[in-house]
């Protein structure tokens, strides 16, 4: 057995908490839950708060759900599929198959995770001077139209909105403020590379201020950490989907026809 399942059935018997992402059209809906135990073939988790017939629809089609733990410095990923039992199963349980593999993640404070359109982070920015107090909330003149392209506990890279005319220079001062969920993170970045682009949109990376090693700093820094966990997790199932979407469609191309 691969090291990765391993640390799945580990984490099976200590009844983990974990995380289920179901595919509803081109984006997925988050559930928390709790492993249980297991069987042949399957495990068990704690019941999502995810409406029935999704979760039959889901199942009939043997489409790919995603899990995700944690377990000490690691992160677990992989993509498996709902059991066919879900009318059968008792109403605070739900069935999963065993998946064939698993990846692991190990953290890294450095690993700049990319942003996709529904990832349900927000980002908010104004720009300040070096005389501000980051937690006064500046004049709505200060901010900037800003998309989040990546993001890191280290810095962040952002698509900025212009009108032909560089937003922000090198080493602007800016006060970012990410949202995901319950989670918020108010931060303080200095701009560290910019490019202008044709379509009149100036690419930024900015690097965020040392935070404090007191409560506030540390509250923040946890608050970082999961928003980054969360685009993580995210980015890892997409490309497990996609490899397997593709891995499938070879199968079907190379199926013989019936004569």
């Amino acid at each position: 057995m691969s090291e990765s399942l391993e640390l799945l059935r580990e984490a099976i018997a200590k009844q983990l908490a974990a995380v289920i992402s179901l595919p509803v059209g081109d984006s997925f809906r988050h559930f928390k839950t709790r492993f249980l135990s297991q069987g042949e073939g399957i495990f068990l988790v704690q019941a999502i708060a995810a409406e029935p017939a999704l979760l039959e629809k889901l199942a009939a089609e043997n489409a790919h759900v995603g899990v995700a733990f944690r377990d000490g410095g690691n992160k677990v990923i992989f993509t498996s599929s709902l059991a066919s039992t879900i009318a059968t199963q008792p109403p605070d349980m739900l069935a999963i198959k065993f998946p064939r593999d698993a990846h692991v993640i190990q953290r890294r404070n450095s690993y700049r995770v990319s942003v996709a359109e529904d990832s349900q982070v927000e980002v908010r920015v104004w720009k300040i001077p070096d005389h501000a107090i980051l937690r006064d909330r500046p004049s709505a003149a200060f901010e900037i139209g800003a998309t989040l392209t990546d993001l890191s506990v280290g810095g962040l890279g952002l698509s900025l909105e212009t009108t032909g005319e560089p937003m922000v220079s090198l080493n602007q001062r800016l006060r970012v403020l990410l949202h995901f969920g319950d989670e918020e993170a108010l931060l303080d970045a200095r701009v560290r590379h910019t490019h202008d682009r044709p379509d009149k949109t100036q690419q930024v990376g900015a690097q965020f201020k040392k935070l404090e090693n007191d409560l506030e700093g540390r509250q923040t820094q946890s608050k970082l950490s999961a928003i980054v966990a969360h685009l993580q997790r995210q980015e890892i199932l997409r490309a497990r989907l996609k490899e397997e979407t593709a891995a499938l469609n070879m199968q079907l191309q190379l199926r013989p026809t019936a004569a």
